[in-house]
């Protein structure tokens, strides 16, 4: 105030408009930006200190220290049009330009904390990263807008956040690892697998870096370095049920079943996982038993495989393979039977249950029918055999054919058993005991032949329904619109017609067989959407699960594309297109004309400037 006193006195008998002027600069001195600004507004529109340099840049600095940033910005860029030779304005509207993007910063982050995601993504998006701006600034809207993308899903951006980010601060741990996941969920592996590795390098003990190597690895099916890996996890997690099961896949995709399976049980035992990676375990579970039961039936070690196949029906009761399963159990009760223990009649039961699920599942209607043929009750074995040769009927058929003609005949059905014995010759030209059984019927020679039964040794389908290999890495787009809608599929192409062997093309797949006639019949299949993983195999696992397996990215040094197909939503981008480096798919004339510089030019910019360039285009 004894500034402003001072003032007053020099200016007594000056003009009053100078005395504001004055006052007003002293208040500043003071930092009393409120009474300077007023002071200021005090001035008459007419008066001539209004449109002088000292008074329009009180008026700017005012603004801007009682935090009226907007003001303040437009004010001093008037300011500078004016007085285009003044460096004090220029400086000062950079300071309010930076002090209004951390606003806009503070402001995104805290409707983040509300859970405001879009809100926050936009505010975000408004920060323009171009001078001026701290390489603070930069980190931080880079690093915090990428977190923000990948709540969003859009991890293609948020890719390009990260790498911002790294670029002002190389060493952050935490955006490394954040790149990693955002290039796993846009498939770009490689590249994950590298900044994960970074940040396990810098951080030993970084647990969740170390899984997302793994990941990587798994990925691109670089087992014998996921063993490895997943035995370093293990150390550092030891009640982490990622690292044993995936070391248990890797295990089983090297066909190493009998490690497998004791990683995949411990993996079960300290689960914490959500409900659709325990569904994951269970089938990975039911898969390996399934499989090394059938290595120990080919062997004839019926003992061992018991159990085994047991395991797999526990793990797994729904899955699309477990009547195959069950089938080559009730095989493994059939040959430890020894007349004593039950096993014949556990088997029939288990074959009982298989055919109640599945009729069409011809290796048990034959072994069903040759069990009851043992047991002399024709009857059951007569419908066994004829829904058995009602499917699929092939050469290999002619025994069983031959065993349903003996059948007929013991049901006293003479011309019955003499046409079905005549249809064996129709699959095998000679077949002796049917050509017997022929003349003996025909010379009527005998009242009631006694024809043997010839027979068949019990073996475990060689041919599916079964489920194809469950797949832990990948859900098929659909299946989410399948969760959403109820409905079977959504967003394919309906088939004109459907041919022969898409039905036997689907089982071969893993579809389960109370699915495929309903989707035929629907039409709604394309011949890529068979390949796919099947409907009771495809599930997502924990953090890393990603879309559909995408179409490989075509290379920008050979593959070009057009700015407006470029310039699109996310969404309507061809998928051969990397969504990460949009702007190098262009020619070179059309990205001059774009961003009216060359592609060597954009390069050597700034990764901030090379953001906001690429934002400006919408090619981000």
């Amino acid at each position: 105030m004894a500034e402003l006193a001072k003032i007053r006195a020099l200016c007594t008998g000056a003009d009053p408009n100078d005395t504001l002027v004055a006052e007003a600069a002293a208040a500043v001195q003071c930092k009393q930006f409120q009474e300077a600004l007023d002071k200021i507004l005090q001035l008459p529109d007419d008066a001539p200190q209004k449109l002088d340099f000292q008074a329009q840049n009180i008026y700017c600095v005012c603004l801007w220290q009682t935090d009226q940033l907007e003001d303040a910005l437009k004010a001093f860029n008037t300011l500078i049009e004016d007085f285009p030779d003044k460096e004090e304005p220029v400086i000062n509207r950079d300071k309010v330009l930076v002090q209004f993007k951390y606003r806009l910063f503070q402001k995104a982050g805290k409707l983040r904390q509300e859970r405001k995601i879009k809100e926050s993504s936009d505010v975000y998006q408004e920060i323009d990263l171009d001078e001026p701006a701290t390489p603070e600034l930069r980190f931080n809207v880079a690093n915090n807008y990428g977190i923000v993308l990948m709540e969003q899903k859009d991890f293609a951006q948020a890719l390009q956040c990260f790498e911002l980010a790294l670029d002002v601060r190389p060493e952050c741990v935490e955006a490394m690892h954040n790149l990693g996941l955002s290039c796993i969920r846009v498939n770009l592996y490689e590249k994950a697998y590298e900044n994960f590795s970074k940040a396990v390098a810098a951080r030993p003990d970084l647990s969740i870096a170390l899984i997302g190597k793994i990941e990587c690895l798994v990925a691109m099916a670089r087992y014998d370095e996921v063993i490895e890996q997943c035995g370093i996890a293990i150390q550092q997690l030891p009640n982490d049920h990622r690292p044993l099961f995936m070391r248990g896949y890797s295990y089983a995709q090297q066909g190493r079943h009998e490690e497998a399976l004791p990683d995949l049980e411990a993996g079960m035992e300290c689960f914490k996982g959500s409900p659709t990676d325990y569904k994951k375990f269970k089938r990975w579970i039911f898969h390996i038993a399934a499989k090394k039961g059938e290595a120990a039936l080919e062997e004839g070690r019926f003992g061992e495989a018991l159990p085994l196949f047991q395991k797999a029906i526990d793990a797994d009761p729904k899955n699309a393979a477990v009547n195959v399963v069950k089938f080559n159990k009730a095989l493994c009760q059939l040959n430890l039977d020894d007349g004593t223990n039950g096993l014949n009649d556990a088997a029939i039961s288990t074959l009982k249950e298989i055919l109640k699920a599945d009729r069409t599942m011809k290796p048990a209607q034959i072994a069903f029918g040759q069990l009851h043929c043992l047991l002399e009750d024709y009857i059951t074995a007569d419908s066994a055999f004829t829904t058995a040769l009602s499917i699929d009927l092939e050469p290999d058929d002619a025994d069983v054919m031959y065993n349903h003609g003996v059948v007929i005949l013991r049901n006293e059905n003479r011309q019955g058993a003499l046409d079905r014995f005549r249809q064996v010759l129709t699959l095998e030209a000679d077949h002796q005991m049917a050509i017997a059984a022929i003349r003996a019927l025909e010379r009527g020679d005998v009242e009631m032949p006694e024809f043997k039964l010839k027979k068949i040794p019990y073996q475990y389908a060689p041919k599916p329904p079964a489920a194809a290999e469950p797949e832990p890495w990948v859900r098929p787009a659909w299946m989410k619109g399948l969760r959403k809608r109820g409905e079977f599929m959504m967003g394919y192409n309906a088939l004109k017609e459907t041919e022969e062997d898409d039905e036997t093309k689907m089982f071969a797949n893993g579809w389960h067989p109370s699915v495929v006639p309903l989707l035929l019949k629907m039409n709604k299949i394309s011949q890529n959407d068979l390949e796919e993983a099947p409907l009771a195999a495809s599930v997502a696992i924990g953090s890393t699960a990603g879309s559909a397996e995408k179409v490989p990215y075509e290379d920008p040094e050979t593959f070009k594309e057009s700015y407006v197909n470029l310039n699109v939503r996310k969404d309507q981008l061809k998928p051969q297109i990397d969504p990460t480096i949009q702007e190098k798919y262009l020619t070179n004339d059309e990205f001059q004309a774009v961003f009216e510089m060359s592609p060597e030019e954009f390069e050597a910019a700034p990764a901030w400037k090379k953001m906001t360039l690429k934002k400006n285009k919408g090619l981000f």
